[in-house]
C-alpha cells in the first residue's frame, strides 16, 4: 500500500509541477486528479501527521506559486476531499507570509475548517515563518473573532508556537482563558516542549499566567509539573 501511494504521489508531484510551470488551471486540475489515487486523500479518512507532513505540505507548497490562479485555490477550498482542503490551505498561507495576495480572511477560511488536520497544515506552516511575528501574531489575534468554540479549538493548535514567538501578552492571557479541554491539552503541551528545550519561562511569567482571571486551575497546575 505505501509503495503504491509512494508512487502516486511522486507522478502527482512530476505531473503538478509541470502543470504550475504552464499556469493552466485546466491543466493543475487534470494533474490533481491523480491525488483520487492517493489512499489517504481518497478515502477522506482522518490525516494522520505524517500524511500532513509527507504529502499535503508538498504538494500546497508547489500551489502555493504565484502562477496558479487565485480562483482555482479559493475553488480547492470548498472540495469535498479534507486533503484537498488542506492542500490549498496551505496555499494560501505560504503566500500570506510571502505576500503573495492572499488575505487573513483566505487563510482562516482553512483555520476554520470543521476538520482539524486543514487547521493543523495551515499551523505547520506558520511555524515555518518564525522569522514574520507581526504577521503572525495579526493572524492569531484574529482567531478571537471566530464565534463557534470548535474554531477556537482547532485555531489553539498553533499553541507550540509559542515555542519560537513572543506573542502579546494579552493574546496569551485570552489563551488561558480559553477553558476547553483541546485547547488546555494543546497549550500545557506547548509549555512542557518549551521547558523540554530548555527555554524556562521565568517564575514571575508563570505568577502572571497564574493571576490571569478565570484560568483553568489544571493549566496552572500543570506550569510547575516536572
Amino acid at each position: 500500500m505505501a509503495k503504491k501511494r509512494d508512487f502516486f504521489l511522486e507522478e502527482l508531484i512530476i505531473d503538478l509541477k509541470a502543470a504550475v510551470s504552464i499556469g493552466d488551471i485546466e491543466s493543475i486540475a487534470n494533474a490533481l486528479e491523480y491525488a483520487l489515487e492517493i489512499p489517504e486523500i481518497a478515502s477522506n479518512q482522518r490525516l494522520s501527521e505524517s500524511d500532513i507532513d509527507n504529502i499535503i505540505l508538498p504538494l500546497g507548497s508547489i500551489l502555493a506559486v504565484s502562477s496558479v490562479d487565485e480562483t482555482l485555490l479559493k475553488a480547492l477550498t470548498e472540495d469535498r476531499l479534507t486533503g484537498i482542503r488542506a492542500i490549498s490551505g496551505v496555499a494560501q498561507t505560504i503566500r500570506y507570509f510571502e505576500k503573495q495576495n492572499p488575505s487573513m480572511e483566505a487563510v482562516n477560511k482553512a483555520v476554520k475548517d470543521y476538520r482539524e488536520e486543514v487547521g493543523l497544515a495551515v499551523t505547520k506552516i506558520i511555524e515555518m515563518y518564525p522569522e514574520q511575528v507581526e504577521k503572525t501574531e495579526d493572524l492569531i489575534m484574529s482567531w478571537r473573532e471566530l464565534a463557534k468554540e470548535r474554531e477556537w479549538v482547532a485555531a489553539m493548535n498553533v499553541a507550540h508556537l509559542l515555542e519560537n514567538l513572543s506573542l502579546r501578552e494579552d493574546l496569551l492571557d485570552e489563551v488561558f482563558q480559553i477553558n476547553l479541554p483541546q485547547a488546555n491539552k494543546s497549550l500545557v503541551n506547548a509549555l512542557h516542549k518549551i521547558k523540554v528545550l530548555g527555554k524556562e519561562y521565568p517564575e514571575a511569567q508563570i505568577i502572571r499566567w497564574k493571576n490571569v482571571e478565570n484560568v483553568n486551575p489544571w493549566v496552572v497546575e500543570q506550569l510547575t509539573k516536572e
